[in-house]
């Protein structure tokens, strides 16, 4: 486990290198893939939220770094099924059990919008 850091010992460089220290830590246990770009952004903004609120309460008095020069990537393009793939799947019936029941909620989801 690593060590405590005490919010008022936080300068406008630990950002920089909480990023570069998530970056390099794996996704998961035993995982050869490393955190992204937008998780390492995400942590870093929960980071500089719970700074913002010491610093209005009173609890540390150093100037807050603003995260705005970090952004998260744009999102990926939403791909769906055509209306034709979509029918196929609705007049589909060799499925059972777990597989029906996803294909059912899948279907409304997929008709209704909801995600």
């Amino acid at each position: 486990m690593g060590q405590d850091i005490p919010l008022d010992s936080i300068d406008n460089a630990f950002y920089q290198r909480f990023y570069a220290y998530l970056l390099s830590k794996p996704c998961k246990k035993d995982s050869k893939k490393n955190i992204g770009h937008d998780y390492a952004v995400r942590n870093i903004t929960y980071l500089d939220a719970v700074l913002t609120w010491a610093n209005e309460k009173g609890m540390i008095t150093q100037k807050v770094q603003s995260t705005e020069g970090l952004k998260r990537n744009p999102p990926k393009p939403i791909q769906s099924l055509s209306r034709e793939q979509l029918r196929i799947l609705e007049l589909t019936r060799d499925f059972t059990g777990i597989l029906e029941d996803t294909r059912i909620v899948f279907l409304l989801m997929a008709y209704s919008s909801l995600n």
